[in-house]
């Protein structure tokens, strides 16, 4: 087994990630790191804010500093923590896999998505990220699609859900049954950037508007492009078809496309199988504006796919192409 470390301890990416871990075919979780007010606890102190069962094992959580004689570390860290300790400790030799956005986009911390991967993880040496969580559900399908026709245009909405700013902003609006404040600062920058990267083209017009909605878990966009040539409606739909890898957190089929709008209720866990359910994206909705014009909308788990579940895959992905192997 690989030995693994989790930056971060109490927030729901790290409990996910922990929970993911237990009993995972390849991985091993053996330290939880976490900040000073936490140092010395045990993670069984700490409450548990996740629907599913609380893994047995337990650790005494440690400085970050003391992360030692793991060869993988998960790092659940805000990003201006993660700016310093993940570098940190990469340059002590360790594999850092990070969830936090202070590295997308750096020379030499490749950002990338396994199953829309084909340069072998370019770039990697030890240190990568997992994408903004959001941009998942709009980048698979747009991804699909370009690869067959070129993408001239992009317009998303997004209805993000209260997961994705944390447990307290989750548990603050489940206690007063409403939400104050539905803007994401921020946001729309991060996923303009993050969609052009992922899809290799720079000077595409992306336009975004995001909001924030009261629901627990599972980010939808609704989206509209435009491709240079006429196409059909048909012909979108053969696109959109994305195969898994053959990897212990990747699902067949990445898309499942329905003839309905999106429903957290029932498409939320789809792709996986085991505890990495939620590793898929649903698309409903897809519809001909005109000749040129598409739109369809689409959901993801957020911190399945998008973050705990993303970055163990991005582990298990550098994994099978020879990158870690047990010390």
């Amino acid at each position: 087994m690989i030995r693994c470390a989790i930056l971060g301890s109490s927030g729901l990416v790290s409990q996910t990630i922990q929970y993911l871990l237990e009993n995972h075919p390849w991985f091993e979780l053996v330290q939880v790191a976490g900040s000073e007010k936490k140092v010395g606890m045990n993670t069984s102190d700490l409450d548990w804010r996740l629907p599913h069962k609380r893994p047995q094992k337990n650790f005494t959580i440690l400085p970050l500093d003391e992360v030692k004689d793991v060869e993988i570390v998960f790092s659940a860290l805000p990003s201006d923590v993660a700016a310093i300790w993940e570098e940190k400790l990469a340059e002590r030799g360790m594999t850092v896999f990070s969830n936090a956005s202070a590295f997308r986009r750096v020379t030499g911390v490749p950002m990338i998505i396994p199953e829309m991967d084909d340069s072998g993880f370019k770039g990697f040496k030890n240190h990568a990220c997992a994408t903004n969580c959001t941009v998942i559900p709009v980048v698979f399908p747009l991804y699909a699609i370009n690869r067959n026709v070129s993408i001239s245009s992009v317009s998303i909405r997004t209805e993000q859900s209260l997961s994705g700013a944390g447990w307290t902003l989750m548990e603050e609006v489940n206690q007063l049954n409403r939400l104050s404040d539905d803007s994401i600062p921020g946001e729309a920058e991060k996923i303009i950037a993050e969609l052009q990267h992922l899809l290799g083209n720079s000077e595409l017009h992306v336009d975004v508007q995001c909001q924030r909605v009261v629901e627990d878990f599972g980010h939808i966009v609704h989206v509209e492009f435009q491709v240079d040539v006429p196409s059909s409606l048909e012909q979108m739909r053969n696109y959109l078809d994305i195969n898994g890898l053959d990897l212990p957190s990747s699902p067949k089929h990445v898309i499942q496309l329905v003839d309905r709008p999106p429903n957290r209720e029932v498409d939320l866990w789809f792709g996986g199988s085991g505890k990495m359910l939620g590793m898929g994206i649903t698309v409903g909705n897809l519809k001909k504006c005109d000749e040129r014009k598409f739109s369809f909308s689409a959901l993801s788990h957020n911190t399945m796919r998008g973050a705990a579940g993303g970055v163990i895959l991005l582990a298990e992905y550098a994994k099978s192409l020879g990158f870690i192997s047990k010390s």
